[in-house]
């Protein structure tokens, strides 16, 4: 278990925390690394969801900490795809009274192999002369594979 870790102390500057989550994880899975400090335990009225924002938002929820009513941890609220996005930028703007700066927030999707290789040129059938050489080289074929590193390495025999 890693812990958090606020990456900027600078006052006025927003906090910044980086966190992971692999892809496909169910949704309210926390993400890894992401626990925002706040000033007053539950923060009475406020509304976590709302103060979260950045591209593709809606992908996340905040949610109290069960441990620590006094830090919100930020949960998947579906499963996440690497390959449609693999890095998120985020923002969480709660009141003076809640939150005492801003908190930036990059999460990054770890690559899963749930994807299977593809033959770009579809099916071919190769014909072979009984008399052929062992070792002649019959055919060529081309596969991709949308993981990462790899999990998207594609191998022939």
């Amino acid at each position: 278990h890693v812990a958090p870790v606020c990456l900027s102390a600078q006052h006025g500057h927003p906090a910044r925390y980086s966190g992971h989550l692999a892809e496909n994880s169910p949704a309210g899975t926390p993400v890894e690394g992401v626990r925002i400090p706040l000033l007053i335990a539950g923060c009475p009225g406020a509304d976590p969801d709302q103060s979260l924002s950045g591209n593709y938002a809606s992908d996340f929820k905040l949610v109290y900490n069960n441990e620590h009513l006094n830090h919100l941890v930020l949960v998947s609220a579906k499963p996440l795809d690497r390959e449609f996005i693999a890095m998120y930028e985020l923002k969480v703007e709660l009141s003076p009274r809640c939150q005492r700066r801003p908190a930036a927030i990059q999460v990054e999707v770890s690559d899963r192999n749930d994807n299977i290789p593809r033959f770009t040129f579809g099916n071919k059938t190769v014909q072979v002369d009984e008399l052929t050489p062992l070792g002649t080289e019959l055919a060529r074929f081309d596969a991709k594979d949308g993981d990462a590193q790899r999990n998207g390495r594609v191998t022939f025999y």
